[in-house]
């Protein structure tokens, strides 16, 4: 049985080809956090590569474009690593799973971004990714990839967004968060990639 927490793939397909990859990309900052608390001599090209591939798929929603100045194979590397590095030292074997998750959620963002006209099935992948973290090791970030679907929902069906609407800075890059009340979202005037040409 889904939870209600829970995003589906046929909910994804009713997004927009990039925000469905804002809700990748959001999916994996949410579980960002994680990377402060690993161990201190976790070899710094793995966090980075997590990072890079989170801000790319930002920055492609944002842009209409796929930026890939970090290989998914990279990322794909860095899950590994992550999960080696800290899954067998006392005291981090939760938050080496936190980490695996938000890395791999982030390897799913980029590939969303670099595929974006089947991001949703990308997207999903990094929703499930998110949604065992927020069940199984951080409860209180249950919902959120939940809020943020939605509000990308309606913003969407109140700008009548075209499958190429690109999403502006404010509703990509909103690290924790918090949805503004309806009154406040953004409203008609956002763009489509083709517009930019």
């Amino acid at each position: 049985m889904i939870s209600t927490d829970e995003v589906t793939k046929q909910e994804l397909n009713r997004l927009p080809s990039w925000a469905s990859v804002a809700f990748a990309a959001q999916c994996a900052e949410l579980l960002w956090p994680c990377y402060l608390n690993l161990p201190a001599d976790m070899e710094r090209w793995t966090v980075l590569s997590v990072r890079k591939a989170i801000d790319l798929a930002k920055e492609s929603a944002q842009e209409g474009r796929a930026r890939d100045l970090v290989k998914p194979e990279t990322v794909d590397a860095a899950v590994e690593a992550v999960s080696s590095a800290t899954n067998q030292r006392a005291g981090f074997r939760e938050m080496s799973e936190a980490a695996k998750c938000a890395a791999e959620a982030a390897f799913y963002a980029l590939r969303a971004a670099l595929s974006h006209k089947v991001a949703a099935m990308y997207a999903e992948k990094a929703a499930d990714r998110f949604h065992y973290a927020a069940v199984f090791i951080w409860p209180h970030l249950r919902g959120k990839a939940r809020q943020y679907y939605n509000y990308l929902l309606g913003l969407a069906e109140c700008n009548n967004w075209s499958k190429d609407t690109t999403l502006p800075r404010e509703i990509v890059d909103n690290p924790n968060f918090d949805p503004p009340p309806f009154a406040k979202w953004p409203q008609p005037g956002l763009h489509t990639a083709a517009d930019k040409e």
